[in-house]
């Protein structure tokens, strides 16, 4: 008898052993199915950010070109307005220069009441 009770006992024990292994690995496939689950959400969610990233960089890109444009454009003007103001300095100086050799004025001073 207690050869047979041994061996039930080593039965029991070995079936135990056997349940508790079947429950690891029912958890274990659980957790693997979550994880694959959470790894294909996140990759989800990173198609999106990168999508809106990449987005996000045209769109500053683009502002960024207009803008440099518009230096661009306000440097040529800055550039006329400069040329501009010198010819005109330079006119006014030949008047001055001209009404001077009339005896009306001097150069740099202003004409003064008579």
């Amino acid at each position: 008898k207690s050869n047979c009770e041994k061996k039930d006992r080593q039965i029991e024990r070995l079936q135990n052993e056997l349940e508790l292994s079947q429950t690891t690995t029912r958890l274990a496939e659980k957790q693997y199915d979550g994880l694959k689950e959470t790894i294909r959400s996140l990759q989800e969610e990173n198609d999106v950010i990168k999508d809106e990233n990449r987005k996000l960089i045209d769109r500053l890109v683009s502002e960024k070109e207009k803008a440099s444009e518009q230096v661009n454009i306000l440097n040529e003007m800055v550039e006329k307005l400069k040329s501009e103001t010198n010819m005109l300095r330079t006119l006014k100086k030949q008047d001055e220069l001209r009404k001077n050799w009339f005896g009306v004025a001097t150069v740099g001073k202003k004409d003064q009441p008579t």
